[in-house]
């Protein structure tokens, strides 16, 4: 009988062996539900044409675990597309006709509806089928409950099926009829104004069908009542898709008892509205006014902000609405803000200094950026790079060839970019080659997006581009040994040679826990002690993502949270952080693999932040409220089991001071 150490391993090598198709297979014919589920899911997860013939039989096993699982796997591997996605439909559709047990019908709507269907057509049929199963379902004796998790499915699948129809741009007046159907069956108040009992259920379906007919620009005036802040706040997101909106049309919003409906007001109006995006400036809620100071930067009238940015804040005094009245102030007048910016640039904290060269750019000020240019910190480095090019500034060239000699990331790609209208000369093509180099030479994964960008650009700038990018053919990393090898065949192509083939000599992959392990890490937390003394507590959920919790615990014991940052802050979507340089593009060394499973992005589930597949660095984000398009593509792997308010209370930049893990047992050290 197949281990389930194998099927965890097969999982993360994405069944790529014949010995390791030989385990999956193995596992499917045992007939023992858990080791099913896992290779069902090590099957999805490759999203192979191929591993469906694997797959579809599964949708009619005696367990319903392994029926659900089955689904998720069909809808993974119709990712693919073409026949992948025709041949995964029809799976669904026939199963869909079969199910009986709730349950398990619930599943198939929501994977159903997120098939890539391929027209307008193929969407208006699937609401059709979507909304006939539903009333079919729903109408079985059977308990409330099991009607609700169909409801919830359908919406889940609507919703996807939603998204599809704006990706390809057309309407579906089906679909939003069933979603208009769904919203109303759980709306908080029927026809007469009664008011209904409010389930969490209800609330999701009503989430779920907003967020649906939004995509459809066909939410109209629902959500305007509604007892849930989230569904209110989709509903300022459709009043500002109406050019026509006017001001008393939109004031209601920014008075609105939820801080994410006010948050979300501001932003789609402040600019459009300043007087409105004024009368926040006192709001209760520090995301909410920093908001409106960005708004009216936007609209160019922040006269407030000039008294806002009379004292530089000093180490540890609070910083935020000093930044974001600094750079207001620029853009209402950046001539009269420059004294403000020059004495911010010599500011302690260094994200005051960061937003001071934004600030710079956009007064023009080279000298200030060319001070900041020069920071100690990467991420000041990084904001004066970018406000010198957006500034069309002289001497931006030479500023990014200065640039090359850091190692961080993320100054690196901007840099290169920077470069992207520099002549082709020696000195840059070197300091290009040097950096490149040097990072290389570091061998970290996570170094992938900085290497991509150099490659680039010493293929445009490099005098012999063959002999600059020839070392790169044979890379521990895929993605840069294929972009090398297709610039060199361009090149080849051009002077009559052979082209390169990539070789690729792959590092070690993050390592797989033990199933024993699993069990040891699966409902551990990890609590986070911010500075100031609160606290965000984590629960794992190590079954669904092995590898990254088990990555994630293991640097949290080895000291390495312990004075990282929330460096993203966006109320309305995610706050993310976890990286050692407090950017997007550093992390640890390794890439994990991508452990998506059928759990949704609800708001306060933790989820791992990448920057396409495969390539989860260690960085964590926290959903702020409900975001369904990232389902199925980003890693779940725990949810906030503390007070979310505190989350929600974040500022960019918010230091953990100490993460601890508890709860579980700890697993077995290695032998």
């Amino acid at each position: 009988m197949p281990t389930r150490a194998a099927l965890l391993a097969a999982d993360d090598a994405r069944v790529a062996a014949p010995a390791q198709l030989a385990v999956v297979r193995a596992a499917l014919a045992t007939g023992v539900p858990d080791l099913q589920v896992l290779a069902l899911r090590a099957l999805g997860r490759t999203e192979r044409e191929s591993s469906l013939p694997l797959v579809v039989p599964s949708l009619a096993d005696r367990s319903l675990d392994v029926r659900r699982e089955a689904a998720f796997a069909v809808a993974q591997i119709a990712r693919a597309g073409g026949d992948a996605a025709t041949r995964a439909q029809r799976a669904l559709q026939t199963r869909l006709d079969a199910e009986r047990d709730q349950i398990v019908m619930a599943a198939l709507l929501e994977h159903y509806g997120r098939l890539p269907f391929p027209d307008a057509a193929a969407i208006d049929d699937a609401a059709i089928r979507l909304r006939g199963i539903v009333g079919r379902a729903t109408s079985r004796e059977s308990g409330a409950g099991g009607a609700d998790l169909v409801v919830v499915g359908a919406a889940r699948g609507a919703e996807a099926l939603s998204r599809r129809a704006a990706q390809l741009e057309v309407g579906s007046e089906p679909l939003a009829s069933l979603l208009g159907l769904l919203y109303d069956a759980r709306a908080t108040s029927d026809a007469a104004g009664t008011v209904r009992p409010d389930s969490a259920a209800s609330v999701r379906v009503r989430r779920l069908a907003a967020t649906g007919l939004l995509s459809l620009r066909a939410l109209g005036s629902r959500a305007s009542a509604d007892r849930d802040g989230q569904v209110r706040r989709l509903g300022v997101i459709a009043d500002a898709q109406d050019e026509a909106a006017t001001a008393s049309r939109a004031e209601r919003w920014f008075s609105d008892e939820a801080m994410v409906v006010r948050h979300e007001a501001v932003r789609r109006f402040g600019e459009r509205f300043p007087a409105l995006a004024r009368t926040v400036l006192q709001d209760a809620h520090a995301a909410v006014r920093l908001a409106a100071l960005d708004a009216l930067g936007r609209a160019r009238q922040c006269a407030p902000c000039v008294a806002l940015v009379a004292d530089v804040p000093r180490a540890q005094e609070p910083w935020h609405t000093y930044a974001h009245a600094l750079v207001a102030s620029a853009q209402t007048d950046p001539a009269s803000a420059r004294g403000a910016v020059a004495a911010a640039a010599d500011a302690e904290i260094w994200q005051v200094r960061m937003y001071a060269a934004r600030a710079a750019g956009i007064a023009g000020d080279q000298v200030v950026l060319a001070r900041l240019a020069a920071d100690p910190h990467v991420n000041v480095q990084h904001a004066a790079l970018q406000g010198w090019q957006e500034a069309r500034l002289p001497g931006l060239t030479a500023a990014a060839t200065a640039a090359l000699d850091s190692d961080d990331g993320q100054l690196l790609i901007a840099a290169s970019n920077a470069l992207a209208d520099a002549a082709r000369e020696a000195t840059t093509a070197a300091a290009l080659r040097g950096a490149l180099a040097r990072v290389t030479a570091q061998r970290r994964e996570t170094s992938r997006d900085a290497r991509l960008a150099l490659i680039a650009r010493l293929a445009a700038l490099d005098p012999n581009p063959a002999d600059a990018l020839q070392p790169y053919v044979r890379d521990f990393d895929q993605a840069v040994a294929q972009t090398a090898a297709g610039l060199l065949a361009l090149h080849a192509g051009a002077n009559g040679a052979a082209p390169p083939t990539p070789v690729v000599s792959a590092l070690p992959r993050v390592v797989v826990p033990s199933p024993d392990a699993v069990v040891a890490l699966d409902g551990q937390t990890v609590t986070l002690t911010l500075r100031g003394g609160r606290q965000v507590v984590l629960r794992l959920y190590a079954s669904n993502a092995p590898t990254n919790v088990a990555r994630f615990v293991a640097q949290v014991r080895a000291g390495e949270w312990d004075g990282r940052t929330f460096h993203r802050v966006e109320p309305g979507f995610v706050v993310q952080g976890g990286s050692p340089s407090a950017n997007e593009y550093a992390g640890a060394a390794a890439f994990a693999r991508d452990e998506v499973s059928s759990l949704s992005h609800v708001r306060g589930t933790v989820g791992i932040s990448t920057r396409g597949r495969d390539t989860g660095d260690g960085q964590i984000f926290v959903n702020l409220v409900d975001n369904p398009r990232l389902d199925f593509t980003y890693t779940v792997m725990g949810a906030v089991a503390s007070d979310l308010s505190v989350v929600d209370d974040l500022l960019e930049g918010a230091v953990i001071e100490r993460a601890i893990v508890s709860g579980g047992s700890e697993p077995p050290r290695p032998q």
